[in-house]
């Protein structure tokens, strides 16, 4: 499933269920997350090794907020 004006991307691949975004034109789509045959989900990875397998290639920090802020 594509919507190209907003450069959305949903695509199924080898069991897996890939989600791409990226700039307005519609052709550079990024892979942004996987989730995988075992439920595993990465963040920018595409065959994530745990539960939830997160990676960047530039130095960033992690936030995680709880209901209070």
């Amino acid at each position: 499933m594509r919507l190209a004006g907003n450069d959305l991307e949903i695509r199924g691949s080898s069991g897996s269920l890939e989600f791409y975004n990226g700039a307005a034109d519609g052709d550079s789509s990024a892979l942004a997350m996987t989730i995988n045959n075992s439920g595993n989900v990465g963040i920018g990875s595409s065959s994530p090794s745990s539960n939830l397998d997160l990676r960047t290639t530039t130095s960033s920090t992690l936030n995680i907020q709880g209901g209070d802020g």
